[in-house]
């Protein structure tokens, strides 16, 4: 056999070996995500930098700042809605909800997809009566029906939020926590102070939470106007 020849054969096994892997590898690539929209996607919510959206191609939600063209998963469509959303340059904050779950708020850094979540338990939802505080019919009602109603989000990823605990039953569908007890409002922020409760009372309006001049929260207690600041 000829040098040329044994040459020759090696490259054609060699190309028969390689081909199908290449092929099956086509088949199973992941469909590309576009971050400024396209047929299959929904767009939930939006700024001028970046969006919350669907695609229905893939099955997700996506979070994507324009600049870097990086769409950054953030859950499934089934089960999940968000509810409230807020973007400040590369940050994006939300409230997330799950069926047969409470509510949770994440901060995304859209720029390398880090994500900050923010638990139901103690971190989301406000203080709870102590076991010893509950109904006998109702063991569990410090655990029931917690709800964001207000969300700050600043340009550096600090947040800030107002929940309720117990909320009186909705207006427009009459939906009602079934417990004894009236609601438990708080505002809570989190900056390089850590997570707080600022603030707590029965008069506190749910969504009257708001950010300006970049660093002051306020919000309405019993008709007067509160502030405090989120570094």
């Amino acid at each position: 056999m000829s040098t040329k020849f044994a040459a020759l054969l090696v490259a054609l096994v060699a190309l028969c070996v390689v081909a199908p892997a290449s092929t099956a590898s086509a088949r199973t690539a992941k469909p590309k995500v576009p971050c400024k929209g396209g047929a299959a996607t929904h767009t939930i919510a939006h700024s001028a930098k970046a969006r919350l959206f669907t695609d229905e191609k893939t099955g997700y939600y996506y979070a994507c700042l324009y600049k870097n063209g990086h769409p950054r998963r953030i859950s499934t469509i089934e089960h999940w809605e968000y509810q409230l959303v807020r973007f400040r340059e590369k940050y994006i904050a939300f409230v997330a909800f799950a069926e047969a779950s409470n509510d949770y708020i994440g901060v995304m850094n859209l720029s390398n997809g880090h994500l900050h979540r923010f638990e139901d338990g103690e971190e989301v939802t406000p203080i709870k009566p102590p076991p010893s505080g509950c109904p006998s019919g109702v063991p569990n009602c410090s655990v029931v029906c917690p709800e964001v109603d207000s969300l700050a989000l600043k340009y550096n990823g600090s947040v800030a939020w107002i929940a309720v605990n117990f909320p009186a039953p909705s207006p427009t569908t009459g939906v009602f926590c079934g417990n004894e007890f009236p609601p438990v409002t708080e505002v809570r922020r989190y900056d390089s102070r850590g997570l707080q409760v600022i603030a707590q009372g029965a008069g506190i309006e749910p969504a009257s939470l708001r950010l300006s001049g970049g660093s002051t929260l306020s919000w309405v207690d019993e008709g007067h106007s509160m502030t405090a600041s989120l570094l």
